[in-house]
């Protein structure tokens, strides 16, 4: 049972990469580059917080515009999105903004 799952599971990740290579591609290239300019600007505190601040920002407009190519945008996860940049940005704060 275990194994069909994760065939199921992974088939369908898969899928989603095949279909919207494009859109996770950008996603990563904005990643690189959000890690670039963090150990370019090592140790200035409100430089680093300011592009943290940009990937979250980025991060929410990518889901917006990853989900609006389906008529897909809903509250819900627009919401999601959001709580997940926050997430992320308030972790990153804690750990890389000393």
């Amino acid at each position: 049972m275990k194994t069909t799952l994760m065939k199921t599971l992974v088939g369908q990740v898969i899928k989603e990469l095949k279909r919207n290579s494009l859109d996770y591609l950008i996603l990563v290239l904005g990643g690189f580059i959000f890690l670039i300019f963090l150990s370019l600007f090592q140790g200035e505190r409100l430089i680093n917080f300011l592009i943290i601040v940009a990937f979250a920002g980025f991060y929410i407009l990518w889901g917006i515009y990853h989900h609006s190519k389906k008529d897909f945008v809903k509250g819900k996860i627009l919401i999601e999105y959001i709580l997940i940049a926050f997430t992320v940005l308030f972790l990153l704060k804690i750990i890389l903004v000393k």
